[in-house]
Formats: C-alpha cells, sequence, structure tokens
C-alpha cells in the first residue's frame, strides 16, 4: 500500500490488491501503520517497506549537523562582517566610521553576493488575481463613504 509517498507492506496483505483500508497511524512513529477495513475491523500492522538502515540514518544525522554547524558559522561570520566600528574620540564629535574597504575588494564583495543569487525569485510563487467585482471592498482612507439611501434632512 502507499501511504504519503512512501510504500509500506506486511505478510497479511497477499492476495488483497483493490481492497479499499483505514489507515491509523501515530505521527512521531511513520514505521508503522495500522490498518483497518472501511467497517472498522483491524486487518494488521503494515512497515515501511524501503526504510533506511541504522547506519544510512546515522550518516544523514551526521550531514544534517555538519550543515548545521556550517550554517552557525557563516551566521557568525556574517555578522562580524555587518559590525560597524567607530573611531574613538574623547570629546563630542560626530561618529566616523572605520573598516575602509578598497575598490577591488567592494567588487569583489558585490560580485560574490550577487553570484550566490540571493534575491532569486520563488519557482511557485503564484501572483493573486484580481478582485471579482461582486466583492466588496474597504473604502480607501480618506475617500467620501457611501451615500446613504434615506438621507435624513439637517435642519
Amino acid at each position: 500500500m502507499r501511504w504519503r509517498n512512501r510504500h509500506y507492506i506486511a505478510p497479511w496483505m497477499v492476495g488483497q490488491g483493490g481492497v479499499q483500508v483505514a489507515v491509523r497511524h501515530l505521527p512521531h512513529h511513520d514505521t508503522t501503520l495500522e490498518v483497518f477495513d472501511l467497517h472498522g475491523s483491524y486487518l494488521g500492522s503494515a512497515f515501511l517497506a524501503d526504510a533506511a538502515s541504522e547506519e544510512q540514518i546515522r550518516e544523514v544525522r551526521k550531514a544534517r549537523t555538519a550543515k548545521a554547524r556550517q550554517l552557525r558559522a557563516d551566521m557568525k561570520a556574517a555578522a562580524k562582517l555587518r559590525r560597524e566600528r567607530f573611531k574613538a574620540v574623547t570629546s563630542a564629535t560626530p561618529p566616523q566610521r572605520l573598516g575602509a574597504l578598497t575598490e577591488a575588494e567592494a567588487e569583489a564583495e558585490l560580485s560574490e553576493w550577487a553570484a550566490t543569487g540571493l534575491r532569486q525569485p520563488n519557482p511557485g510563487y503564484i501572483p493573486h488575481q484580481p478582485v471579482p467585482d461582486g466583492w466588496a471592498r474597504p473604502i480607501p482612507p480618506g475617500a467620501a463613504g457611501p451615500e446613504p439611501e434615506n438621507p435624513q434632512e439637517t435642519q
């Protein structure tokens, strides 16, 4: 059987092709599913067909930890680059920034930023459609309100 893009199997399923079933599961235990028929009778447990080995899981966790460590280091380096330093003074004067850049350093950093594509559009973005004419729209601030249907005379 297929559930959430994963295949589950069990010995009791042999010859049961095409039977509609109901699935119950524990949210954090997706290696086992409990299968019931549509009347609520328990049919049995189904197990993840192509489950990863413990070694593969260990390697994935190591890779995720390494990626998190690298991202933390990148964030720390970015924070260090963003930090602004000012010239020390002993009297009240306007602040003067330190940390001069050469033109080549500035161009290299800007070209690296442009090459990484930090501002790429989201390919899954779907813009909103115009509001249909039959829908009520809010009155913009400063615009005159709607005319009352039965205006009262002022005296």
